[in-house]
């Protein structure tokens, strides 16, 4: 399972250094949250092209995934991994489903982390930061941009994350690149680029593989 969350989880093409030694912290970030929510609150759909960078201290260089992210409110995901490898991820309401290499997964036995893995997803297009009860969080300003640092307050997920950081456009309030830093030391970086809002998605998308 512990392949299974990080192969499907996106992030960012800066270092974390750098993007901190020219970021602010926000000691109020109830604007934030406030702009977060509302962009979410006008965006029915999401289509998005993603590209992701896995490092490992296994492989000299780094992995490369190309994929699509598609969203519908309320409840509906679809994260799929085109290359090397298609890996898809599926949400319709309170259903899951995954299928890798060509097979669909039996996850009735991952059904707490699977659950996990949905709920992240959902606070990342719902905008639902403020008091969430699964992460402590930290929120920065960098340029135009603005960053929010995860920290895992569930057990499971805090053995493999040390946390999430996240960059958003300060002019769409999109999310813009992803980073997962596991506790092993190595390292997820997702950029979304091509994104579109509101266009039509049937529901079969999310349903089926």
């Amino acid at each position: 399972m512990h392949r299974i969350l990080v192969s499907f989880c996106l992030f960012l093409c800066l270092s974390v250094s750098q993007a901190f030694s020219q970021s602010q912290k926000l000691n109020d970030p109830k604007e934030l949250f406030g702009k977060l929510k509302e962009t979410s609150k006008n965006t029915q759909t999401i289509k998005a092209s993603f590209t992701e960078e896995k490092f490992s201290s296994d492989v000299k260089e780094p992995i490369k995934s190309t994929g699509m992210f598609y969203y519908k409110k309320d409840k509906k995901l679809r994260w799929e991994k085109i290359k090397p490898v298609q890996f898809i991820f599926l949400v319709s309401g309170d259903k899951a489903r995954i299928k890798e290499d060509g097979k669909e997964k039996n996850i009735s036995s991952f059904n707490e982390s699977v659950g996990k893995i949905k709920d992240l997803m959902l606070i990342l297009v719902n905008g639902e930061f403020q008091d969430n009860k699964m992460f402590r969080t930290e929120c920065y300003k960098n340029g135009k941009n603005y960053q929010i640092k995860l920290f895992p307050k569930n057990k499971r997920m805090a053995k493999v994350f040390d946390y999430v950081f996240l960059t958003f456009s300060g002019e769409t309030m999109r999310l813009k690149e992803m980073d997962f830093f596991e506790k092993n030391g190595d390292k997820s970086e997702m950029k979304f680029y091509n994104d579109v809002v509101n266009v039509a998605l049937e529901d079969k998308l999310f349903e089926n593989f």
